[in-house]
């Protein structure tokens, strides 16, 4: 099973799968591999990877209660980030995945795909999810192209704009 699989701006990959297992690309950022062998060495899951433009990351692990930051975070995503996780104590909050726009944006899929917060997402990707979420479809993976394209899963359908292969 493929928990995530997420892209630097360079282009570096990285795939994570059955919990813990990893294959990444050559040149694959040292500090974020370093993490998640950490990570993996603690014996928790990972559930998400992502990276901003600039090439900072976040790692979700441990089914979504623990998060673990690259240097220069952006403030405001950490801070919503730590936010979820704190309500997790009292409530069964967990991250399901984290998101970054080619122009700055962010999102968050939280509580099982159940709620979404971002900010400056293209709005006909804000549009699809706040649908699907009135009829109860949950979230679970948004992924972004280089140029703004997107693609979002939610249970076993995946939707995309209309396919453009310049996206």
């Amino acid at each position: 099973t493929i928990n995530t699989i997420a892209f630097t701006p360079k282009g570096q990959w990285i795939i994570i799968y059955n919990g813990n297992g990893v294959h990444w690309s050559g040149n694959f950022p040292q500090d974020a591999a370093n993490a998640i062998l950490t990570i993996n060495k603690q014996g928790k899951t990972i559930d998400c990877v992502a990276f901003t433009s600039t090439g900072e990351w976040v790692i979700i692990g441990n089914e979504g209660y623990n998060a673990y930051l690259s240097k220069n975070f952006p403030q405001v995503v950490s801070n919503e980030i730590n936010s979820i996780l704190r309500r997790s104590v009292t409530q069964i909050f967990s991250i399901q995945s984290v998101v970054f726009a080619p122009n700055g944006g962010w999102g968050i899929i939280y509580n099982g795909g159940s709620n979404f917060t971002s900010s400056n997402i293209p709005q006909p990707l804000t549009y699809t999810i706040n649908t699907e979420l009135q009829f109860s479809q949950h979230p679970l993976v948004v992924a972004f192209t280089p140029k703004n394209g997107w693609v979002l899963e939610y249970g076993l359908v995946l939707y995309t704009p209309a396919y453009n292969p310049a996206n």
